[in-house]
């Protein structure tokens, strides 16, 4: 099925609403185009959920054999039913036949650093409660702070793309 380039749709995708929408937005985009897959080793690299992952390393080995894809060897190619059925999903629901763009890409990608960040820094707060000595906690506090920057980063890399759009 060819891409769609309807503009609603774009904007739609641009945004997901959670992490897993965007790993699966950024599947869909690897598996319609070997840029999109360039970008996602250069920029984020894995993916949270097993499938997710799993699915992530298939495209790309793919792409290394073939300058196209095609969803059935894929599917062909793996044991797993549940690799299997995301490849279905993404091969078959409209929503994932979007025309690669790069921001839609990167906005995606932030999404999954920013719940990846998020996790850690609430981890690292936890961690924080509790009783430890203090070389512990300063080790502990300095990680804190060091990844809410790093999510401060990618919030404000965010809101400037999104003030650029306007």
């Amino acid at each position: 099925t060819e891409p769609i380039r309807d503009e609603s749709r774009l904007a739609a995708a641009k945004a997901p609403d959670g992490a897993e929408q965007a790993e699966q937005l950024i599947l869909a985009l690897m598996m319609n185009d070997p840029a999109a897959v360039e970008r996602f080793q250069q920029k984020l690299g894995f993916l949270q959920d097993p499938a997710c992952q799993t699915l992530a390393m298939m495209i790309i080995d793919a792409y290394r054999s073939k300058a196209t894809l095609d969803p059935a060897a894929l599917i062909d190619s793996t044991q797993d039913q549940q690799v299997k059925d995301l490849i279905t999903k993404l091969a078959t629901q409209e929503e994932f036949h979007i025309v690669y763009d790069e921001k839609i890409l990167d906005g995606a990608m932030r999404k999954v650093k920013l719940t990846i960040l998020t996790k850690r820094a609430n981890g690292f707060k936890e961690q924080l409660k509790t009783a430890m000595n203090p070389e512990n906690r300063e080790l502990a506090l300095n990680e804190y702070q060091a990844c809410l920057r790093e999510l401060r980063r990618n919030i404000d890399e965010e809101e400037q793309d999104d003030s650029e759009e306007d």
